[in-house]
């Protein structure tokens, strides 16, 4: 086998054309989605904050990890510390962490759901407005990530209590300049309509 350690630039190349491949190869995909509609819950992110209040304690919705086989690779790929050549491998698993820690509290509907960026679940305008976006703080201050992650999701209506987690994405901690979380939100729209189109065949 190949000794990578001695060889840093080579395996960055590497690893980066392997991301931009996946990348292009989902927005391919979801170019070319079938032009449905998703059957969302209305209002878009009610099971994430129907016990933002904690009354209830009853909540448990659950996160369907496997019904996106691209999400899945994604989500192996992080946990590897390879998902994003700008990123440690211990980046990654602070990252994967704080996700994982909200994504618990979306289970239970304690996260709040708003249109703004300073909501931790956030419900997105493009992707035509059912797309959520799960927004986990990373670093601190004094030490600020280099590029932050994202979780996004849907809430089917026909499966009850159920999160259907889409694409995981990073982004520049400034500015955008190449719509990196854009490219993310039509992924992320076109593995919906997939889903949507996969569960009504097999009901039919």
């Amino acid at each position: 086998m190949f000794d990578w350690s001695s060889r840093p630039v080579e395996k960055r190349f590497v690893m980066l054309h392997v991301s931009n491949m996946m990348r292009a190869l989902c927005l391919l995909s979801s170019h070319y989605a079938p032009m449905i509609d998703f059957e969302s819950t209305f209002p878009v992110g009610k099971r994430t904050c129907c016990d933002v209040s904690r009354k209830s304690g009853a909540v448990a919705n659950i996160w369907l990890e496997e019904d996106v086989a691209h999400y899945v690779d994604e989500l192996a790929r992080a946990k590897q510390g390879i998902l994003d050549a700008d990123l440690t491998p211990g980046q990654h698993l602070d990252a994967l962490g704080a996700l994982d820690r909200l994504k618990a509290k979306a289970v239970k509907g304690q996260v709040e759901v708003g249109k703004t960026p300073d909501f931790l679940a956030r419900q997105l305008t493009l992707g035509g407005g059912y797309i959520l976006e799960l927004r986990p703080r990373l670093g601190s201050r004094s030490i600020p990530p280099p590029r932050l992650f994202r979780l996004y999701y849907v809430e089917p209506a026909r499966i009850e209590m159920a999160l259907l987690p889409l694409c995981i994405g990073t982004k520049p901690r400034g500015e955008d300049i190449h719509s990196e979380q854009n490219e993310s939100i039509d992924i992320a729209k076109g593995r919906s309509r997939l889903w949507q189109l996969t569960n009504q065949r097999r009901e039919s």
